[in-house]
């Protein structure tokens, strides 16, 4: 995957400067094939991370459980976990707990480079 800066460099030599993918692959990078797939692009594809697995996923059925009969606070679940579920985490696991944005949050690069 290419940088932004080089994304908006070949959106700019294309659309502005009408170079061909060959010319701008000369300029910028290697590959015409890699330059047409970006110019074609509207915005800046936004880098997915593999999502790695949690000390605390085993207990999140749990906590679910938990939450639904009272709303514990995240030192009270972690206090929980460890003498009731044998829970060996660290307590800054605990944010773990919190809420996480909405999927359709937007993207940090959303204006357009033009």
């Amino acid at each position: 995957m290419i940088g932004y800066e080089t994304y908006c460099r070949i959106r700019q030599f294309h659309q502005e400067r009408g170079l061909s993918f060959s010319q701008i692959a000369r300029e910028l990078i290697p590959d015409p094939e890699t330059v047409a797939k970006y110019a074609a692009l509207a915005t800046f594809p936004r880098r997915s991370r593999a999502r790695l697995a949690s000390k605390l996923d085993p207990f999140k059925a749990t906590i679910s459980r938990w939450l639904e009969r009272h709303p514990y606070s995240t030192v009270q679940i972690f206090q929980r976990l460890q003498s009731e579920e044998g829970y060996t985490g660290r307590p800054e696991h605990r944010q773990s707990l919190r809420a996480r944005p909405a999927a359709g949050a937007p993207a940090r690069l959303s204006e357009p480079c033009l």
